[in-house]
């Protein structure tokens, strides 16, 4: 069975892989409101480690009703949405997402 710290490391990999496969000059995201993607690569070496903490200087939107649920702006056009019950607790999910649309997913169901 896998670790969760290696589970983690994976995902944020997975996601900056992604980030970079599709990056675009998205002129509609303000660049400095964005995590560019090798602050991303630095998170995502933390794995188990990583917190609440490690967002709060990047700007978001609180997408969450009940549970704690972020929309963080990444560099590219990207989306990586954070959720948890806690902020004293770790993050319970990371998703990563392009072209982000609040129509997607209906509230609640992330």
């Amino acid at each position: 069975m896998l670790s969760n710290q290696f589970k983690w490391s994976l995902m944020l990999l997975m996601l900056i892989f992604v980030c970079s496969a599709c990056q675009t000059n998205n002129s509609q995201e303000d660049s400095s409101s964005s995590i560019p993607l090798n602050e991303l690569i630095l998170l995502s070496e933390k794995g188990e480690r990583l917190s609440w903490n490690d967002f709060e200087r990047y700007e978001y939107e609180d997408e969450g009703s009940g549970l704690y649920i972020r929309k963080y702006n990444v560099e590219g056009g990207h989306h990586l949405i954070v959720s948890g019950k806690s902020l004293d607790k770790q993050p319970d999910h990371l998703c990563s997402s392009y072209g982000w649309s609040t129509n997607r997913f209906p509230k609640g169901e992330y």
